[in-house]
């Protein structure tokens, strides 16, 4: 084989081997788009449950103002000495609002799986992920601290009051007279209303507002960005 038919063929050989190792490229290439769109599209899915969630959390959260917003008048009014019979005849559920707790129950299907994703998907720094994540972080801790307060005061109420002779009636709603009289006559309910209503109406309701107000924004954001695929 003379040089010149060599070097050709050298040439040629080279050309080749560049030739597959672009096409590998190229292949590799279209696999991390396609892998990087597939993961965009599960991304997108937990997204949209997330928002999910924030709705139905909000309405859950709207729900619980609602009920201690309607008490806050009758709190004022044992603070100042002006509960009355007839108030507990206008509002039934007066009885039982220093021990009005319920249990928060976030919805955090769409949050586990973002942070799962996020332990094996190459989006896992993806800003709106992040900011997801950070809510969480903020407003889960926020709302189980005010949470875990209640439930010590509810305890702490249940308590003080099971020494009374009415207690049973109470307890019972078949008998609730004497605990009317008691709330009416006795300062001691009266400092745990004030208690309560300074946990609740400076501390908790202002929880559950930041909640409803952050999560609100955080829907739109996600929205924002789901329209835009």
């Amino acid at each position: 084989m003379d040089k010149g038919k060599t070097g050709r063929y050298f040439k040629y050989a080279i050309g080749e081997i560049i030739l597959v190792v672009i096409g590998i490229l190229i292949a590799l290439q279209i696999n991390n788009w396609n892998e990087r769109k597939k993961e965009e599209q599960i991304l997108n899915g937990i997204y949209s449950i997330i928002v999910e969630d924030l709705k139905s959390d909000i309405d859950e959260l709207n729900g619980m103002l609602k009920t201690k917003k309607d008490f806050e008048p009758y709190f004022k009014k044992v603070m100042n000495d002006e509960m009355t019979k007839e108030d507990y005849k206008e509002c039934p559920n007066c009885v039982y609002m220093a021990l009005s707790y319920r249990t928060l129950t976030i919805e955090k299907r769409g949050y586990n799986l973002l942070e799962n994703f996020g332990n094996t998907s190459s989006l896992r720094n993806d800003s709106l992920s992040l900011k997801i994540t950070h809510f969480y972080s903020n407003q889960l801790t926020r709302l189980h601290t005010g949470d875990s307060a209640t439930e010590k005061l509810v305890n702490s109420t249940l308590e003080l009051w099971q020494k009374y002779n009415w207690f049973s009636g109470f307890v019972s709603g078949n008998n609730l007279d004497g605990f009317i009289d008691y709330t009416l006559n006795n300062p001691e309910y009266k400092n745990t209303a004030s208690l309560y209503y300074l946990m609740h109406y400076t501390g908790t309701i202002k929880g559950l507002d930041s909640f409803i107000e952050n999560a609100t924004s955080m829907i739109h954001l996600i929205d924002k960005r789901l329209d835009k695929k």
